[in-house]
């Protein structure tokens, strides 16, 4: 099998482009990445094709959010979309019940993989 390779820095990051660099300079074998936010994986998108390294056929990558802002980025980023709005709606009924003082239990939402063109098919 294939170790996983966890890059963390202290968050907020306070050189994203310098941090993603750093990450491709100390770990150049791996294949596939799972970014925080899809932002970041935009930029790592871009500062790996900048070095050279083909996308998704050397490095895949997976963002996290699931935003349409990006639409028209290129290549259309992978990624993983949280169901926002119902996230939000959820976490007012709860607010709104614990202030009645009526108890509550966390709500899970599930996500969604949305394929894009960062990662191998």
């Amino acid at each position: 099998g294939i170790d996983p390779v966890i890059f963390i820095e202290q968050d907020p990051i306070k050189n994203q482009t310098a941090f993603l660099h750093q990450f491709l300079k100390k770990h150049p074998d791996v294949d596939g990445v799972l970014v925080e936010n899809d932002m970041m994986a935009m930029e790592l998108v871009q500062i790996a094709r900048e070095k050279g390294i083909n996308i998704p056929e050397e490095l895949s990558v997976i963002g996290y959010d699931g935003l349409q802002t990006y639409a028209t980025f290129t290549p259309r980023l992978s990624t993983i979309r949280q169901p926002v709005e119902l996230m939000g709606r959820s976490l007012v009924d709860l607010v709104i019940k614990r202030m009645k003082g009526i108890q509550v239990t966390p709500s899970v939402h599930p996500v969604e993989y949305l394929n894009g063109e960062t990662t191998k098919s």
